[in-house]
């Protein structure tokens, strides 16, 4: 059993290749939104610090865990995002410093709040994205029937 546990822990060469792949595109997303103003309406550039910031959280993220989506946000931030549903979602938002601010939604029910990361995804965080599945499949499966 603890050999099990800990090829669990142990990182899939297919998931270490998609974590590669999303922060290759981020790169590439900093790039295009590296001047002030790249949205026409007064962005922020997303700076160097941002990027690395959320490069080290994608490869933080656990394995068992999908990965997110991502777009540019006008204040400078990568935001990465994990939506279940259109009422079921969360975002995390991934500056220049270690605090991540996090909303989420889960149909009527809605929170947010900031948070510290120190090179591992906060649990509560883990825990929320876990528990947004849960009720998105909960709810998918009540449609169905």
């Amino acid at each position: 059993m603890e050999k099990a546990k800990l090829n669990s822990q142990i990182p899939t060469m297919e998931k270490t290749m998609e974590k590669a792949k999303l922060n290759s595109q981020i790169e590439k997303m900093a790039e295009e939104c590296s001047i002030i103003n790249w949205d026409g309406y007064g962005a922020y550039p997303i700076g160097p610090q941002a990027v690395k910031h959320a490069k080290e959280f994608i490869r933080a993220i656990p394995d068992t865990i999908e990965l997110p989506d991502y777009s540019p946000s006008p204040d400078g931030s990568v935001s990465l995002e994990w939506i279940f549903d259109r009422k079921i979602m969360i975002s995390i938002s991934v500056g220049y410093n270690n605090i991540l601010a996090y909303a989420w939604l889960n149909n009527d029910e809605h929170g947010h709040g900031t948070i510290k990361f120190d090179g591992k995804v906060p649990e509560e965080i883990i825990n929320r994205i876990l528990l947004l599945k849960e009720n998105s499949k909960k709810l998918n499966s009540s449609a169905i029937l």
